[in-house]
């Protein structure tokens, strides 16, 4: 017997033994290659049984449980994926706030002016969001309690004050995270805001549209403070950044760090590092200045609080849920918890690094998304499996873009590995094409078989797309030497002949084949500081030499070095820089072949340095 596609007849089978179900599992891909989809079911028999049709001898079975905990990005995405994995399941989702999906990323930019429609920044209502996926959502409802042996959540409706337990057969927790607030005195005034929320962001343009507003103070130089720098100078403010750390942009190694502080500076941005505060000067309610652990105090009309968040894990702690070492939720590869069908997604759980295997905490909106559709699938009686993490990030700084992924130097140093490192500046586009401008690329690859473990990049269009291909790259186990050897999509308008991807990797392999040896900007700074023994030579012309040039370096033009390289020492260290690199690689390959043990190229040449140049 047998049905056509299509055909929802019923079909009467006969004296037919049925021993075993053979479910073909879907095409969901998620993870390291893992597959989610359909696995055998008690309520899915054989034949054509329909989902909530019941056929005449056939047991009817309990519907599965599911409550999600949590809105915006992880929640949402975990009750639409246990959906599509079980159409019968009963499915609730709880929000405290009055939205269930927005794009908290987008915030800084309706902030700025650039997303001039509110409503833009609501992904979904919850009214389209049940009808869409049939998942009764519960708003202004805040899950208070949640007791593991009975399996069941406490909830209050806080519109109407009443209480009520919810049984689950699985649960979602996606709890999200809240803005660390210093306690810092008179940081309770009106006009200091974080930004979480719409509200949020409704609060601050209200007070940025102040008649009387002139500055503001944003304090902390990462993700969210940078972007809102720019969204406050847009809208006509004098700003200033305040950072404890000496740079901005954790995730960027020093050197990559500076061009985006600097480019700052430029469009009008006062950026103050190796600077905490101290407290705020307030008046009638207000702040009017911010007061430094330095002694100075800068006028405020306005203070944005953008040091970091932390994983709300309050709830699911009282219940007995287990944090890991960064203090959200340990949760393993299919977002399963320490507790029995408890499942965490979003910024209060935890993730892996894969590349160092380390539990990790990586609070983003695409990671949010990825983990609820893991935690999904798995609440849901399927077979999803999470991947992993490599940090990868973007911002855009007024006309930069800073990208980022895998481990930095400073991160991959401290955990012990043997790395090398590379700096190329090639052109985003064909340079003969209008506004080819030059990227910055970082490489960061384990020394022993060049494996690439981190990437960092600096410039306009196409810094995003070079970012994911080393992304994607650094996901799957590739080496530098792989990089040339990737066809990626050419023509002048988005791409050199040769790629910057390409050009990374041409020269990062070149160190690690041991053709060149290259010392970073920040090596060379300690070593000058330090008077060390060494010869530094500046291989460009004699113009570009007398324009500017790092401290001490004799200048060589490479065009004269097989002629005059007897004026150097064969025996000490010698340094060779040139703009970009590619002349100091040349310069070092003549000298190690006339015997010069020591020769070093300083990656990046004077465009990586920036630490400022002599004349």
């Amino acid at each position: 017997m047998h049905a056509e596609k299509g055909d929802n007849k019923d079909i009467e089978v006969k004296d037919v033994e049925v021993k075993d179900i053979e479910v073909p599992v879907g095409s969901c891909q998620t993870g390291e290659g893992h597959l989610c989809g359909w696995q055998p079911s008690p309520r899915l028999k054989f034949g054509n049984h329909h989902p909530g049709q019941e056929r005449e001898g056939m047991t009817k079975m309990k519907r599965r449980r599911i409550l999600v905990v949590g809105g915006v990005a992880a929640g949402p995405s975990a009750a639409a994926k246990a959906r599509r994995c079980d159409e019968e399941a009963e499915i609730r989702l709880f929000e405290k706030g009055p939205h269930i999906s927005y794009a908290g990323c987008g915030l800084p930019y309706y902030v700025s002016g650039a997303v001039r429609d509110r409503q833009k920044l609501l992904v979904m209502t919850p009214e389209a969001f049940r009808a869409r996926h049939n998942v009764e959502v519960l708003t202004r409802h805040e899950v208070t309690q949640i007791d593991p042996e009975k399996k069941r959540v406490r909830v209050r409706n806080l519109k109407e004050g009443e209480e009520r337990w919810y049984e689950y057969d699985a649960l979602v927790l996606a709890t999200g995270a809240r803005p660390v607030v210093p306690p810092i005195p008179g940081v309770e005034a009106a006009n200091v805001f974080t930004l979480r929320t719409i509200p949020d962001a409704d609060a601050i343009i209200q007070s940025a549209a102040r008649a009387e507003a002139r500055s503001a103070v944003v304090v902390g130089g990462g993700l969210i403070g940078l972007e809102m720098a720019e969204a406050l100078l847009a809208r006509g403010l004098q700003v200033t950044i305040i950072e404890k750390m000496d740079q901005v942009l954790a995730p960027l190694d020093q050197e990559m760090a500076l061009p985006v502080q600097k480019h700052l500076e430029e469009k009008g941005v006062r950026v103050l590092t190796g600077e905490g505060v101290e407290g705020f000067e307030v008046s009638s309610g207000a702040v009017t200045g911010v007061r430094t652990q330095g002694g100075a105090v800068l006028p405020a009309d306005l203070v944005l609080l953008s040091v970091g968040v932390r994983p709300d894990v309050d709830l699911a702690q009282a219940a007995g849920v287990k944090l890991g070492p960064t203090g959200a939720i340990a949760t393993g590869d299919r977002m399963q918890t320490n507790l029995e069908d408890i499942y965490a997604a979003g910024d209060c759980a935890e993730s892996r690094n894969r590349v160092t295997g380390e539990a990790v905490w990586a609070p983003l909106g695409s990671v949010a998304n990825r983990h609820g559709r893991t935690a999904g699938a798995n609440a849901a009686g399927a077979e999803a499996r999470f991947g992993g993490v490599l940090g990868s990030g973007v911002v855009k700084v007024c006309d930069l873009t800073a990208a980022w992924t895998g481990l930095s130097e400073r991160e991959a140093r401290a955990r012990g590995l043997r790395v090398e490192v590379s700096h190329v500046h090639p052109l985003n586009r064909a340079h003969c094409y209008p506004e080819a401008k030059p990227l910055a690329i970082k490489l960061v690859v384990n020394a022993p078989d060049g494996r690439l473990l981190g990437a960092q990049a600096i410039g306009r269009e196409g810094t995003d797309k070079r970012i994911d291909v080393l992304a994607t790259a650094i996901y799957n186990g590739m080496t530098a030497h792989d990089l040339f050897d990737v066809d990626l999509a050419y023509a002048p308008p988005f791409a050199p002949a040769k790629d910057p991807v390409a050009v990374a990797g041409i020269v990062a392999g070149n160190t690690v084949d041991g053709e060149v040896r290259n010392i970073t900007p920040g090596d060379l700074k300690r070593r000058l500081d330090a008077a060390a023994d060494l010869v530094l030579v500046d291989v460009r012309t004699q113009e570009e030499y007398r324009a500017g040039h790092l401290p001490g370096a004799l200048n060589i033009p490479l065009e004269e070095l097989r002629q005059r390289c007897g004026e150097l020492w064969p025996d000490r260290e010698t340094v060779v820089y040139c703009r970009q690199g590619l002349r100091g690689y040349l310069a070092a390959r003549i000298l190690m072949q006339k015997g010069f043990s020591r020769v070093f190229n300083l990656g990046g040449g004077t465009l990586t340095w920036p630490y400022g140049l002599v004349r």
